[in-house]
């Protein structure tokens, strides 16, 4: 029985080792210096950093770039365009309505004033004519009492 534990023991043992074994990854070639030791010293780790052999295509990944800019570009100020096209219209609608309706306030107002002076005007020939009417009444009146002669150079009323 004491040799099947130990060998079981020693076949748990193995195994262990063998699935740690498993679990420690490779050397990395580019971490070479972590692992040196010169004469009994540890080193700092010494990174080799390797870019790999694939080229990039940096003119045609800045021609795409430069393209999508300028057709960013290009709508934005297209946009831009088209609101200020649709501000100047509205613009000139505004101002041309403001101009209506400055012209026809004007022309309110001036209605206004020339119909106060129109009827200033009328009241007074109207007021002038009943005085020249009283005063026309008067003079006959006057000349049915005493008839009197018009002189060639002299004043009458």
């Amino acid at each position: 029985m004491r040799a099947l534990n130990s060998a079981l023991a020693a076949s748990v043992l193995l195994l262990g080792a063998i699935t740690a074994a498993r679990a420690q990854t490779p050397n990395d070639s580019a971490r070479r210096g972590e692992t040196e030791r010169i004469r009994s010293r540890i080193y700092w780790p010494h990174f080799e950093y390797r870019l790999p052999r694939m080229r990039f295509d940096t003119d045609r990944i800045r021609m795409q770039a430069l393209e999508r800019s300028l057709e960013r570009a290009d709508r934005l100020r297209d946009r831009q365009l088209e609101l200020q096209s649709r501000l100047r219209g509205r613009q000139f609608e505004l101002q041309d309505r403001l101009r209506d309706r400055r012209f026809e306030l004007q022309d309110r107002l001036w209605r206004r004033q020339f119909d106060r002076q129109d009827q200033v005007w009328r009241r007074n020939t109207e007021l002038h004519d009943r005085l020249m009417d009283r005063m026309h009444e008067r003079m006959d009146r006057l000349h049915e009492l005493r008839p009197f002669i018009y002189r060639r150079h002299s004043r009458t009323i």
